[in-house]
C-alpha cells in the first residue's frame, strides 16, 4: 500500500485535492506543513516517489528534504530521513513510540534511517516536530 493516496504520476494532486484527501486530518497536515515552512523558509515542492509512495509535499532546508508529507484518505504520513545521533536526541527528548516503533521498522543506510510515521494524532505530530528540530540541530 502507498503512504501516499495518489500514485498516478501523470497526475500531481493540487492543494484543493489535498485538502480533500486528508479530511478529517487537516488540523495535523496544516500543524506539520506550517511548522516545516517555518523551518525551513522555503516553499514545499512535490514530489514523486514512485508508485509505492506515491506523490508528497517536501519540505527542503540547505539543499536536502527536511520533511516529506503523504497526503492519505483522512490522515497523513510523514517521512524524515534522519541519522543515528539526532535519532538518538529525539527518542531521548521524549520522541513517543510511533518514532520508536518507525526507527525499529527502518533499514539503516548511509544518509540515515527514513522513518515514515502515521500521524494521527497531536502526539504524533509532535514527535514529527522533535525529528526535523533534532535533525536541524545536527547540522
Amino acid at each position: 500500500m502507498a503512504y501516499s493516496a495518489f500514485t498516478d504520476r501523470t497526475a500531481p494532486p493540487d492543494d484543493e485535492a489535498i485538502v480533500a484527501v486528508v479530511g478529517s486530518a487537516r488540523p495535523l497536515w496544516d500543524r506539520l506543513s506550517g511548522f516545516a515552512a517555518a523551518r525551513c523558509r522555503a516553499a514545499p515542492k512535490l514530489k514523486f516517489y514512485g508508485r509505492n509512495h506515491g506523490w508528497a509535499l517536501v519540505y527542503a532546508a540547505r539543499g536536502r528534504a527536511l520533511l516529506s508529507l503523504y497526503p492519505a484518505e483522512d490522515g497523513l504520513t510523514a517521512c524524515v530521513v534522519i541519522g543515528e545521533e539526532p535519532l538518538a536526541a529525539a527518542l531521548a527528548a521524549g520522541a513517543g513510540s510511533a518514532v520508536r516503533d518507525a526507527a525499529a521498522a527502518a533499514t539503516p543506510f548511509r544518509e540515515g534511517r527514513w522513518l515514515f510515521i502515521a500521524v494521527g494524532d497531536a502526539a504524533a505530530a509532535a514527535d514529527v516536530e522533535r525529528l526535523v528540530e533534532a535533525k536541524l540541530a545536527a547540522r
